[in-house]
């Protein structure tokens, strides 16, 4: 049965697309203002890397397409499952890196945008699943209330923190 309502009301669709080989899917990490050039290097050559090793595609937000009351560009991956997360743990090592400058990064978190119709299986009965990922992972992770979607999308943040102790690093 399908629920009445505007197309801005009626939640969207997981973002999958079918190649017919392996399923493609999406994510969309939020990057700082300050820290987009770091990942796409000069004259897209960071980019064009990153792209070229993991075997998914990483498009960059233009810079007035931020989201509204932050400087943060969205960064949307797609691909197989493997690449995505190839290619997320290699931004997350720009963002983060391990040597001496790491002690100068103030900010220890990474965002996600997620389809607020999604973010019940995140969450999972009693917090289960969400509870689960922390310790497994030893991260903190927090999701915006439903009433604080990005304005003009269905999606809402969801921010991990305390990634120092998690792998940014390929396994």
């Amino acid at each position: 049965m399908k629920r009445e309502g505007t197309p801005a009301e009626e939640s969207p669709e997981p973002k999958r697309m079918d190649t017919g080989e392996a399923e493609v899917l999406v994510l969309k990490l939020l990057l700082p203002g300050k820290e987009v050039g770091n990942v796409i290097g000069k004259a897209g050559s960071v980019l064009k890397a990153l792209e070229s090793d993991t075997g998914s595609r990483i498009r960059i937000s233009a810079i007035d397409e931020v989201i509204p009351a932050t400087r943060e560009r969205i960064a949307t991956i797609t691909g197989p499952m493997e690449a995505i997360q190839h290619a997320a743990q290699r931004i997350c090592a720009i963002l983060f890196p391990t040597h001496e400058d790491a002690a100068q990064t103030t900010e220890n978190s990474v965002k996600l945008l997620m389809p607020h119709a999604s973010i019940g299986v995140v969450i999972g009965r009693g917090g289960a699943v969400i509870k689960e990922i922390m310790q497994a992972t030893g991260t903190t992770i927090k999701i915006s209330q439903p009433t604080d979607v990005v304005p003009g999308t269905q999606e809402r943040i969801l921010s991990i923190s305390e990634i120092g102790r998690a792998s940014c690093r390929e396994r």
